[in-house]
């Protein structure tokens, strides 16, 4: 018992301390603001807290997802599509108001400069700030995930020591349900052993690296031509991750090897948006200084 006491509190303190050390990491390195990690949180709260729960009660409510619910692959395959849709949707939402808001503050800056190479400093440095904003979106969206596992943790430490005794009965039938969720969830991972608890961390902070791709992928998107095709990749790729973890529960698999594909993924799509990142990067360099000597000319 306190053994899995002791890996439960670890896991949730490494759960909340690597998004703060990424996000202290990104506000001092790239000295940005606060706004795209709050963006990304409102984001994920609206559209998949809320809206994204509202259409997936609704679907609940219809014949077709009763029949695909014979095949659990297609049902997990259709609430991943919805998923995604809705937060990388809510995402792009949120990257667009806060371009908007930004463009006003580079123009302002823009103004100020003479110089060409100041002007071609100026611009790179435009592109810069908001794949960075992009970063510190997806991290806002991948906390807001990563503290909803915490909170499973928390409960289901009450749980260890007060029993389901601690949640009272209660009158209101909103309250009421929410309690009997949360003890159905919280007794469902009581035959968990402490190890699981850690192999779940390790799916999480892979689940970060991932939510922090699609934002930047949905960024990517804005760019214009082809590179709106990566914000359905953006979709895709949520939704394929989704029904990656049903494939994995069901495929007999050990837990262990189980992480390791989901993290091999995780680290797949990481470094191929890392990959188009760079390129964009070097794209960025030559389109400022073409921009910028047409407009001497």
């Amino acid at each position: 018992m306190k053994e899995s006491v002791s890996i439960i509190v670890a896991c949730a303190l490494i759960a909340v301390l690597v998004p703060i050390a990424f996000y202290v990491f990104l506000k001092k390195r790239y000295r940005i603001t606060s706004q795209p990690f709050w963006a990304g949180v409102i984001a994920f709260v609206v559209f998949a807290l809320v809206l994204e729960r509202l259409a997936l009660a609704v679907l609940h409510g219809t014949d077709l997802w009763a029949r695909l619910l014979a095949t659990p692959l297609k049902a997990v395959a259709l609430a991943g599509l919805i998923a995604g849709v809705f937060e990388e949707t809510g995402c792009l939402i949120s990257m667009k108001i806060s371009d908007l808001l930004q463009k006003r503050e580079e123009r302002e800056e823009e103004e100020r400069l003479n110089s060409v190479s100041a002007k071609v400093k100026s611009e790179i440095m435009v592109v810069e700030h908001e794949r960075n904003h992009a970063l510190l979106h997806g991290l806002g969206h991948g906390t807001a995930v990563v503290v909803i596992f915490v909170v499973t943790m928390i409960l289901n430490l009450v749980y260890a020591f007060r029993g389901a005794s601690f949640f009272t009965a209660t009158a209101d039938p909103i309250d009421s349900i929410a309690s009997e969720t949360i003890i159905k969830a919280m007794t469902s991972m009581q035959g968990f052993h402490a190890v699981d608890f850690i192999y779940s961390l390790i799916e999480e902070l892979a689940a970060l690296g991932i939510h922090i791709s699609l934002a930047v992928m949905v960024w990517i998107s804005m760019k214009g031509s082809w590179f709106r095709l990566f914000f359905p990749l953006s979709i895709f790729l949520h939704a394929f991750t989704d029904v990656l973890v049903e494939v994995l529960v069901e495929s007999g698999l050990s837990p262990f090897m189980c992480v390791v594909f989901f993290v091999t993924v995780s680290l797949t799509i990481v470094q191929f948006t890392l990959i188009v990142w760079g390129r964009i990067k070097i794209g960025t360099v030559l389109k400022a200084v073409q921009k910028v000597s047409e407009q001497e000319e």
